[in-house]
């Protein structure tokens, strides 16, 4: 799976209809083969969970892909700071 998006908005949008429903196919068939009594509504709450659960990976992952960046921007204005120091300052 690709973390960086390229798709445009038309895109998107029949990608998140498709998604949904994935996840409502997805949690029917886990309440479906789980011997319980269920509803509809069991079956819309299953799938936000399964939804919810993928979003926060994805705000996990952007958040370590931002702290990359920043330890990344840090480690060279540090480089910078030590290549100055060595050569007497400005």
């Amino acid at each position: 799976m690709t973390h960086e998006i390229k798709a445009d908005w038309d895109t998107l949008l029949n990608q998140s209809k498709l998604t949904g429903e994935d996840y409502f196919i997805a949690s029917h068939s886990v309440l479906q083969n789980s011997g319980l009594k269920f509803t509809t509504a069991d079956v819309i709450a299953l799938a936000r969970i399964m939804a919810d659960d993928f979003r926060s990976t994805v705000i996990a992952v952007s958040a370590q892909k931002i702290e990359d960046c920043f330890c990344s921007v840090s480690g060279g204005i540090e480089g910078i700071s030590e290549a100055i120091w060595e050569k007497g300052g400005i």
